[in-house]
């Protein structure tokens, strides 16, 4: 049906990107190469950019899915706030030539998850070397992180973690009109910013986030009382839908590792923590705590309590980014067919474009978890123990 219509109108671009997605379900590739080319002929400025870049991805070519996913971002453009200062051509990719000496304005918005704005944040350091000047909007409970972290540059909390473009709107009209802002950038432009190819992420610092160091001594306090390492693990994310679930995992999933280290304390790092019932508590490891701890709502504790661990194992949920921000050996798990991440790990590689302490481990279904976790788990664990560390922490995507 959809090819017929397409042969009496193939400039119909709704009709092309429809194609895209059926041709994408449906497995055939060469079918969304076709239809692809068809439509940047007519317009080049297409979201499909992204459909594009997990296919080529898939294909492990990699350098071409890159360039079309920094296509992809660079098409987030806060258009309305740009034509304030004057910038009225949008569709120009922003470019180094266009920040370099100039007073930026960098704002987040509640598209982005705070696992992204950590993520983003390790290109920051790039941009504020090219900058005279930088204001970083920011969500209020990376607030005070960022102030630690970054204390040479302007930060300015939104009213909360989920604004209103007309709030956004609001707060970027005030610093316009308080400072001579030359330029605006969305956090995720950046990307294409920065990431001009997979060369550009190396050299990345490995940490560069600041806890609160009066936090973190109470929570080294806290934890050193259990025995062995301390192991923190996270499961799911914070935010759960139908597309994100199957990414997911459950504690069960870590009991393996836990039951074969039991000189080892394994701290759960999850956020939204279930409350377990008598009955699930007597089937849990004997040496796995919860702690008194709000993961969702306090970054500041969140950061303290994970800066006294030494390894992150999680799928790429926020307290994954944390961490490796923090400079925790960080490993993440994931399904093989994850595409959405593959353009995270450099080509040939198991490492992270954005954090050098990151590394990607993938399972090639749901039956697989629990030995993944526990061989990756112990992978770590024979490499820290005996030696004079801190501790280990243990998450999932």
């Amino acid at each position: 049906m959809f090819e017929k219509a397409y042969q009496k109108n193939d400039h119909n671009l709704e009709l092309l990107s429809l194609l895209i997605t059926v041709a994408s379900f449906l497995g055939k590739k060469e079918k969304i190469y076709f239809y692809f080319s068809k439509i940047e002929s007519i317009d080049s400025n297409v979201y499909t950019h992204n459909l594009i870049a997990y296919i080529l991805f898939q294909d492990g070519r990699y350098e071409e899915a890159l360039n079309y996913f920094l296509k992809y971002k660079s098409l987030y453009k806060p258009a309305y706030a740009r034509s304030k200062i004057g910038l009225t051509n949008n569709l120009t990719p922003m470019s180094l030539d266009l920040i370099k000496g100039k007073n930026l304005l960098i704002y987040s918005d509640s598209k982005m998850g705070y696992g992204d704005d950590v993520m983003i944040s390790s290109l920051h350091g790039e941009i504020f070397k090219l900058c005279s000047k930088v204001t970083l909007l920011v969500k209020p409970k990376l607030e005070h992180l960022f102030r630690r972290s970054f204390p040479n540059v302007n930060i300015v909390s939104l009213p909360s973690s989920t604004p209103t473009y007309g709030e956004i709107d609001t707060i970027i009209s005030n610093i316009i009109r308080d400072q001579d802002i030359d330029n605006i950038l969305y956090n995720f432009e950046i990307i294409s910013v920065v990431g001009k190819n997979y060369n550009a992420f190396s050299n990345k610092e490995t940490s560069y986030l600041e806890p609160c160091h009066d936090m973190q001594k109470i929570w080294e306090a806290r934890i050193n009382k259990f025995s062995g390492l301390k192991i923190g693990i996270c499961w799911e994310s914070i935010k759960l839908s139908f597309g994100r679930a199957r990414y997911y995992y459950d504690v069960s999933d870590f009991f393996d590792l836990m039951k074969n280290n039991p000189q080892h304390t394994f701290i759960s790092l999850q956020p939204n923590v279930q409350k377990f019932s008598k009955s699930e508590k007597n089937i849990l490891p004997k040496n796995f705590e919860i702690m008194d701890i709000d993961l969702v709502d306090n970054l500041d504790d969140a950061a303290a309590l994970i800066s006294n661990l030494d390894i992150v194992i999680s799928p790429a949920t926020y307290i994954a980014y944390l961490s490796a921000a923090l400079g925790i050996e960080t490993a993440c798990i994931s399904p093989h067919n994850c595409t959405i991440l593959k353009w995270c790990v450099l080509p040939e590689t198991s490492k992270s474009v954005w954090y050098p302490n990151l590394k990607f481990y993938w399972s090639k279904n749901r039956n697989q978890v629990s030995q993944v976790i526990t061989d990756i788990g112990n992978k770590y664990i024979k490499k820290i123990e005996g030696k004079s560390k801190k501790t280990i922490g243990c998450s999932a995507f």
